[in-house]
């Protein structure tokens, strides 16, 4: 059995193909820090929510806040991961 190390993952796979809810997990594992890369993650998951909602026939509004409710439950022990002070403005866009 192979074992992919959190790095690899991230870069051959979640990252690649836009899986930002695995990307962030992964940050959550990896016990990594980087604001730039975690917001930018959380910008492109509210992006495509509300873009796959629009599509779905879905209110955008609804889908966002439904994605963020449970995101914000798994990682809401991990404050660099999940920073409500930092996090309302991209929710508000």
């Amino acid at each position: 059995m192979l074992i992919h190390g959190d790095l690899q993952l991230y870069n051959n796979y979640t990252e690649k193909y836009e899986y930002m809810d695995i990307c962030l997990a992964i940050f959550q594992s990896a016990d990594y820090r980087g604001p730039l890369e975690i917001r930018k993650c959380w910008e492109t998951l509210i992006t495509q929510t509300h873009e796959r909602a629009i599509d779905d026939g879905r209110l955008p509004w609804e889908a966002v806040s439904e994605i963020v409710r449970r995101l914000g439950h798994r990682f809401s022990l991990s404050e660099y991961i999940f920073p409500p002070s930092k996090f309302t403005h991209q929710v508000l866009q």
